[in-house]
């Protein structure tokens, strides 16, 4: 099963399925089963995006060594929060109508790291295209 984002526009896929598209960024994870993992554990994936590089430093801390996935969600989250962060400081030295954009860009890319999270935590696995490989 292919699913696509609305704001990257690629393709995610489900399990350990190839990608039916030959210019895909995406690869596909080795996920846990749902069911192995506690309400607690399972709740960490949508906290580490939640204060993005902040909350995924105290995910990988201490979650690390528990689970893989957790990992390199946190490593993710961390990613984007430095993207975010690069984005917001360029955006301070920008004019005002410009400026706008750029942080729009920026809240936007916030959200889709908590949708990200929240797919995580209901059991499909997302990796962020350019992040999510840096990421491993």
């Amino acid at each position: 099963m292919i699913f696509m984002t609305g704001i990257v526009s690629m393709p995610l896929h489900m399990g350990n399925q190839k990608c039916l598209y030959s210019n895909c960024c995406h690869t596909p994870l080795k996920w846990a089963e749902v069911g192995d993992l506690s309400k607690d554990d399972k709740i960490m994936y949508i906290f580490s995006y939640l204060l993005t590089w902040l909350s995924g430093i105290i995910v990988y801390i201490l979650y690390s060594e528990k689970d893989r996935n957790l990992r390199f969600h946190a490593v993710q989250s961390i990613l984007l929060g430095i993207i975010i962060t690069i984005i917001g400081i360029f955006s301070a030295f920008l004019f005002f109508p410009v400026s706008i954009f750029t942080d729009l860009f920026a809240f936007l890319l916030y959200l889709y790291g908590i949708y990200v999270g929240y797919k995580a935590y209901t059991g499909v696995n997302i990796s962020i295209p350019v992040i999510g490989d840096m990421a491993k």
